[in-house]
């Protein structure tokens, strides 16, 4: 295809490296009884037992011939893999009503969930994934298993506000994170990692006030690894030579923010036209790559490609609005405007070599992919919210009456 006098430009046949499919299939049994120790003090005891089989068919392995150098084997053939996982996970609660208005709450539980296809089709560290969509035949991973525990209250004040305040704390066994290769750039396997810990508080406040009602929350988060850890990025300032970092107790896990903060507020303008307002706000957070949060920009790696970016994703602020209108047979006309100042803002990132970058070996000019390494970076890769959004739509309520109520 000729796009320009001298200039021409191939699409490639797309080239397929790995190809995976996957199944859940689980059967639970779960049990739960409530006593009234006293009239105002109840108390929940529940269990449930899952027994789950995660199977995984590989199609296609562009890595077969490490593999098989890995396993021993003159061939390795793709396979079928099939994962058997067992768990009891009980939980007890207690509530007490102090008062009318006040009611005082605690729990103790624990879940788990067990590896995806994903996670179990990239875990072998002889053979890397891309980040993750190249997939091979890999090792056993356990479950993900939490254990929580909260305190709380909650109640209103004069029957027109709600309330409610808690803590809590998640200790989790065996969390799944991703890791960089050693050896291979750019790739990286799933393994379990020791011990996490998020932990922190909830706060929510809500009211009604004749045609006018609100909604807050706010919460909390320290989330940390709590086990010492060995990891690989090179793109971050902090490794040696050979691209290793280490890991401490007490350092911040990337992708959480610690405070996160919601507001939404809606207006009846007449039994049928509704309006209302949305704000979701959330603080920075350290990118994946930066998990012992010791990155800096500034000097250089071993091949003396700079390091650039902090390392972090920077906090944002988003507003949504919406509006309803119900008609009285039931159906009703929406609207709403996601990110409604189409402000630019970023969900996550990650610490990597960037090859995009201005300087001589450029593709096109100073844009483009850059041919010569040594000028690459060693960068803050950002994952970009969504746009400012507008959606129309049509909805229906089955059910509704002609008063505009709905029965049953």
């Amino acid at each position: 295809m000729q796009v320009a006098p001298g200039l021409f430009i191939f699409w490639p046949d797309e080239i397929l490296s790995n190809a995976i499919t996957g199944r859940y299939r689980t059967v639970s049994g779960f049990v739960t009884d409530t006593w009234s120790v006293r009239p105002t003090v109840h108390l929940t005891l529940s269990g449930r037992y899952n027994v789950t089989r995660v199977n995984t068919n590989l199609t296609h392995n562009e890595n077969a011939e490490e593999l098989a150098a890995y396993m021993g084997v003159d061939q390795f053939n793709v396979s079928d893999e099939t994962f058997t996982y067992r768990k009891f996970n009980p939980a007890l609660g207690g509530t007490w009503n102090v008062t009318p208005s006040l009611t005082a709450y605690a729990n103790l539980s624990q879940g788990s969930r067990v590896p995806s296809p994903i996670e179990l089709g990239c875990a072998n560290p002889a053979a890397p994934c891309t980040i993750p969509t190249a997939l091979t035949d890999d090792p056993f991973l356990p479950q993900v298993v939490a254990r929580t525990g909260e305190i709380g209250a909650r109640g209103h004040l004069n029957r027109a506000f709600n309330w409610n305040a808690s803590v809590f704390r998640t200790n989790t066994k065996d969390d799944i994170l991703f890791v960089s290769s050693p050896t291979q750039p750019q790739q990286g396997y799933f393994n379990s990692f020791g011990k996490t810990r998020r932990q922190g508080l909830e706060l929510g406040l809500s009211g009604d006030k004749g045609r006018f009602s609100w909604q807050s929350a706010y919460t909390y988060l320290d989330a940390t690894f709590q086990s010492p850890a060995t990891l690989v990025n090179s793109a971050n300032s902090s490794s040696d030579a050979d691209g290793v970092y280490s890991v401490q107790p007490g350092d911040r896990i990337p992708g959480l923010p610690q405070h996160v903060f919601k507001i939404s507020a809606s207006y009846r303008a007449t039994q049928a036209l509704s309006v209302g307002l949305s704000l979701y706000a959330q603080s920075w957070q350290y990118v994946r790559g930066n998990e012992n949060n010791q990155h800096q920009p500034g000097g250089t790696d071993a091949d003396g490609r700079p390091f650039v970016g902090s390392g972090k994703s920077p906090g944002f602020a988003t507003v949504n609005l919406r509006t309803r209108y119900e008609f009285q047979s039931g159906v009703s006309l929406f609207a709403e405007v996601t990110n409604l100042f189409d402000r630019e803002y970023f969900t996550a990132g990650g610490l990597g070599v960037n090859p995009f970058v201005p300087g001589a070996g450029g593709a096109v000019g100073t844009n483009g992919f850059n041919y010569n390494s040594a000028s690459w970076q060693n960068a803050t890769a950002y994952a970009p919210g969504a746009p400012r959004g507008i959606w129309v739509g049509v909805a229906y309520s089955f059910g509704r009456s002609k008063t505009g109520a709905t029965s049953d």
